[in-house]
């Protein structure tokens, strides 16, 4: 393949993933946030494609082939990509973790609240609780 031709494969694979993820988020089935970072994705590949002289010069340099430098940079990216996913997950496990704690405690004061009376019937009134963290209304 000549040079023009990696190149156009390249942009087309930057093309077809920015469209893909495009596709995703205007759907919901992506938020913003992965979008944009999935955007940088197509935006590197789309320079690595343009870039390809310069990645072929510099594994001269490294006494490599321009093959084995890509996949190097790839895996990489996709290390740093696991490791950004990795904390996203983490983050959201705490939350949930505190959630349910929180859900626990208004469970609770709601069944001791239950248990010393319950409202007239046909009462539509909303009791408010309190968790130590803030308060929450819930309807009957």
């Amino acid at each position: 393949m000549s040079h023009v031709e990696i190149t156009l494969v390249w942009v087309g694979c930057a093309i077809g993933v920015a469209l893909a993820v495009v596709a995703l988020a205007r759907r919901g089935r992506l938020s913003m946030r992965y979008a944009l970072g999935w955007l940088g994705v197509a935006i590197c590949i789309a320079i690595a494609g343009l870039g390809s002289g310069l990645v072929t010069r510099l594994s001269r340099r490294l006494g490599t082939s321009a093959t084995a430098l890509t996949l190097a940079g790839v895996v990489v990216a996709f290390l740093v990509l696991t490791v950004q996913l990795s904390i996203t997950a983490s983050g959201l496990t705490e939350r949930v973790r505190e959630l349910a704690e929180r859900q626990a405690i208004l469970a609770e004061a709601l069944e001791r609240q239950g248990t010393r009376g319950s409202p007239p019937a046909g009462d539509t009134s909303s009791a408010v609780v309190t968790d130590g963290a803030g308060q929450y209304e819930r309807d009957r």
